[in-house]
């Protein structure tokens, strides 16, 4: 056998023990005979019927009683929680009261997940709600009909808006890249598994151990060690997928092909191997977050470290970003154009979060305070997060595993 397939069913494995040792970590809170119930709310969708069936409700006498088998079905199922899908146009709200009122007897959450018809031309409405119109009947709605709501209820006033809305997001333009750049999707979502896995954990974990930041709410009833969000692993992930695509189809167009090859080649037998560079970064990554997670299980406190924001930007981004540019300075001015995006886009992804109170930066170990917006946040999320991330994601792309040209 040869060494770079030995090294290659090295990595798969060590990736395998990861997933595992991660899996572990996860503290089981349950008591024995107490189900596992890892969601605050399980919900069950009830669209096919409370939304679907909405016009056919008012022809039909029995529509209590159907509308209460159902709910008793939801209720049985195990659910505490129930998504209801009728829309909030007044022709519907008669029997929209009867779901409500139905769930809360069986003492069921609501979440509302309505609409009104006219944002994607429901039941022959006219498609031509504008996102202010949208804003104002949904305020109108919820203050005429309030006794729809009880405690413990959520109300969402566009579910998959943007499905149909007059923007185009990043998950869009993302999907959009994706068709028109194939031969990079792989490749990208590859790089960007590889680099975010162990490195969102360590990043998270120093950082909120040291109170740089804090992510306040998750769906999940858990965090990996009782301080990682698992969703910090999903939105580093598409972010850096996001950056690769977007550099990859505007301004790194090229014929040569990778000698990346794809996550799943690693347990192939055949022509399975990475390129030597990613190998290495792959190898040293995961030595790396081994080597941090023998730590939080042996000493925690020592990975208390002071301005953590700081010293990880260095460390993982400006030292090697600044190291490549040295090296190949032709990168500069193709860096930048992409920066410039980014920066924007990070600037909007910010005001959104801190709006709606996803995170905050509680903490005191930062350069500086910046006023941004009517919210503080610290000089390194400026500089770091805004101007050097992009650019420090994309040096490491291109040596350890484009062609640097």
């Amino acid at each position: 056998m040869s060494l770079k397939k030995t090294v290659s069913k090295k990595i798969g494995t060590a990736f395998i023990l990861l997933f595992a040792l991660l899996y572990l970590s996860i503290p089981q809170t349950a008591h024995a005979g107490e189900p596992f119930q890892i969601w605050n709310y399980q919900c069950i969708d009830t669209m096919k019927t409370s939304r679907d069936r909405a016009r056919q409700w008012a022809g039909d006498p029995h529509v209590e009683s159907l509308i209460s088998k159902e709910v008793t079905l939801v209720k049985n199922l195990g659910a505490n929680c129930i998504a209801i899908s009728t829309p909030y146009n007044e022709e519907f709200i008669p029997y929209l009261k009867i779901w409500s009122e139905e769930a809360h007897k069986q003492n069921l959450s609501v979440w509302f997940r309505g609409n009104f018809a006219e944002w994607e031309g429901w039941f022959e409405y006219p498609k031509n709600l504008t996102p202010e119109e949208l804003l104002t009947k949904t305020a109108k709605f919820i203050a005429s009909h309030s006794d729809l709501f009880k405690d413990g209820d959520a109300f969402d006033s566009c579910p998959e808006c943007e499905g149909v809305g007059p923007w185009l997001l990043p998950r869009d333009t993302s999907l959009y890249l994706s068709f028109k750049n194939r031969k990079a999707v792989k490749k990208s979502a590859l790089f960007a598994f590889l680099i975010s896995f162990p490195l969102t954990f360590i990043f998270d974990y120093l950082i909120s151990v040291d109170r740089g930041w804090y992510i306040v709410g998750t769906l999940l009833n858990f965090r990996l060690f009782g301080i990682v969000a698992v969703e910090q692993f999903v939105w580093s992930f598409f972010w850096i997928n996001y950056i690769i695509l977007f550099y990859e189809y505007f301004l790194n167009r090229h014929k040569k092909k990778s000698f990346f090859y794809y996550l799943l080649s690693l347990f192939k037998k055949k022509g399975g191997v990475v390129s030597k560079r990613m190998e290495f970064l792959s190898l040293f990554l995961f030595i790396v977050f081994l080597a941090f997670v023998s730590l939080v299980f042996i000493n925690p406190l020592f990975l208390r470290i002071g301005y953590a924001y700081f010293w990880l930007g260095l460390v993982f981004g400006i030292i090697p970003l600044s190291i490549f540019l040295i090296k190949f300075p032709n990168f500069l001015l193709r860096f930048s154009k992409i920066t410039g995006y980014f920066f924007v886009l990070a600037i909007i992804i910010e005001y959104v979060g801190l709006k709606l109170n996803h995170w905050t930066f509680p903490g005191s170990h930062y350069l500086g305070i910046l006023n941004f917006f009517g919210f503080k946040i610290p000089l390194e999320e400026v500089f770091l997060y805004f101007l050097v991330s992009t650019p420090a994601i994309l040096a490491y792309y291109e040596f350890f595993d484009d062609d640097r040209k």
